[in-house]
């Protein structure tokens, strides 16, 4: 059983190098009702390896409540025809095929010689051996050497506050010197560089404030400009240029709060004139109304007299036709007779 001693504590029979979480620091065999047993004192790792600090929190809570032994051996022998062998591939029929079983009656298990401790693995769960259990988690040395090195630690505050030049001195003295590669030195070099970063940071915030305060400037002239044109297409005018610039620039000055209650009454100020107008629009359609229905009273004219116009043939004569005809009336007239061509001329 001193075999476990200085041997590894590991999660789960890990064989990781990261895995290693502690160390057995002693051992003892006690004799039991089962026929013994080995108790093993370890210690885990807490202040080195983050494992280590997570398995002693799940052991304190029980979650972690249950060992394995990891072991070696020389050499096996079978229960049921004795032959040994150093490798599992030289396993006989018995443990090759009944292992843990029986054969004929008889049990079947290997009977290991020359065992010596290898390790000791935390499990979370029921392992081979019910029995092997974690009896205890200490901590109260751990407690004790953590209250006397903090009351050393105040003990040494409480004297340097004593004597505060002394103190200066002292430290001053224990200062080391600066040297290339020193640590000291690379930290004073990234606390200044962060100081440098940290100015730029603050620089670039304010420039953004600045240029988030432009675009919001911007905005409010832009609407206070539309605000100012749509008012003029509704008749509102401005003395002069100078009157307008104010008025932009009071608008533009405005929260969001007081631009919508200005908007509002702009608003309110534009529609009784746009009811005026409509209401003279109406009066004149209802005068134009009353002509019309006035001019349907009256009776329409007629062309039509009722007497048929006289025929009158007013063809167009040629001149061989005019002369003839007026050769023809002489003539009748000296013969006292009228003619239808006379009547035709005086006609």
């Amino acid at each position: 059983h001193m075999t476990a001693v200085n041997k590894k504590v590991d999660l789960q029979h890990s064989q990781e190098f990261n895995d290693i979480v502690g160390g057995i620091v002693a051992a003892d065999y006690l004799e039991d009702d089962n026929g013994g047993r080995v108790e093993c004192v370890g210690e885990l790792y807490v202040h080195d390896t983050p494992a280590a600090r997570l398995a002693y929190k799940l052991m304190k809570r029980g979650i972690i409540s249950q060992v394995s032994m990891e072991c070696d051996y020389q050499e096996g022998e079978c229960s049921v025809c004795h032959k040994r062998f150093t490798n599992k591939a030289d396993y006989c029929p018995h443990l090759r095929k009944f292992k843990g079983r029986e054969y004929n009656g008889r049990p079947v298990y290997e009977v290991l010689h020359g065992v010596t401790f290898t390790g000791l693995g935390l499990l979370d769960r029921k392992g081979a051996d019910e029995n092997a259990r974690i009896l205890q988690v200490a901590s109260v040395k751990d407690s004790l050497q953590s209250q006397v090195k903090g009351d050393s630690e105040m003990e040494d505050k409480t004297k340097s506050n004593d004597d505060p030049s002394k103190s200066d001195t002292d430290a001053a003295k224990k200062k080391p010197e600066a040297k290339d590669g020193d640590p000291a030195v690379r930290v004073t070099e990234l606390e200044k560089e962060n100081r440098q970063l940290k100015a730029q940071v603050a620089e670039l915030q304010k420039r953004i404030q600045e240029l988030e305060t432009e675009q919001k400037a911007a905005a409010c002239r832009s609407r206070a400009k539309k605000l100012l044109t749509k008012l003029e297409k509704k008749g509102l005018a401005f003395a002069s240029d100078e009157e307008r610039e104010s008025e932009l620039q009071r608008l533009a000055g405005m929260s969001d709060e007081a631009f919508a209650a200005t908007e509002a009454a702009y608003e309110r100020m534009t529609k009784p004139a746009k009811a005026e107008k409509s209401d003279s629009q109406a009066g004149k359609d209802e005068e134009a109304a009353k002509k019309a229905a006035k001019s349907g009273n009256d009776h329409p004219l007629r062309s039509d007299a009722g007497v048929r116009p006289r025929d009158v043939d007013d063809r167009k004569l040629s001149l061989e036709d005019r002369l003839r005809s007026g050769f023809m009336a002489a003539y009748h007239n000296r013969l006292g007779e009228e003619s239808d061509e006379t009547l035709q001329l005086d006609a």
